[in-house]
């Protein structure tokens, strides 16, 4: 008897410790660290090209598609939380790149440029033009890239499950 005792509270120690390991492992890795103040985020596309306001356009429909936040076209630039818009090249010769910014943990306003060069040099069709402008939307809208193979914010070419649960936990409590 007194040997099955042992066992039993070596058994129950270790799986109390694989209970905290685990919480420890959910609490590391977020996908997501930041976010607007308001889940109705103001956008304007300073782009004149046709082709690229479409291209813009279809990834902020992609993201207001996800029901979490709503991104809204402003026509007036100065009131627009975040800017988007395309570039000859943009440093280092990313596809797109994004600056935003915060103020005690909210952001502020954020800026996308895409990169018209990358995107001409590497033939990439309109589908995946518009996937990299999701990429660049969704890390300001507070997402993380990441290396997943079941999110946009990583290797898939679409807004998955995945990137609209994480946008949900980024966006909880917001308004």
């Amino acid at each position: 008897m007194h040997k099955n005792l042992i066992k039993f509270v070596t058994l129950v120690g270790i799986g109390v410790s694989l209970l905290g390991a685990g919480s420890v492992t959910a609490h590391a890795s977020k996908y997501y660290e930041g976010h607007f103040d308001s889940k109705r985020i103001t956008y304007h596309i300073d782009s004149t090209s046709k082709h690229y306001r479409k291209i813009l356009k279809s990834a902020v429909n992609d993201w207001n598609d996800q029901g979490v936040i709503k991104l809204v076209n402003t026509n007036k630039k100065s009131k627009a939380d975040i800017r988007m818009t395309t570039a000859a090249t943009v440093k280092h010769n990313w596809p797109g790149f994004c600056h935003i910014d915060t103020f005690d943990g909210d952001y502020m306003n954020a800026r996308i440029k895409m990169n018209r060069k990358y995107f001409d040099e590497n033939h990439l069709t309109d589908e995946q033009r518009t996937s990299l402008s999701e990429v660049e939307i969704g890390l300001t809208l507070g997402l993380k890239g990441n290396n997943r193979n079941n999110s946009i914010m990583g290797n898939f070419n679409h807004i998955t499950s995945f990137d609209r649960a994480n946008l949900k936990a980024a966006y909880k409590g917001v308004k």
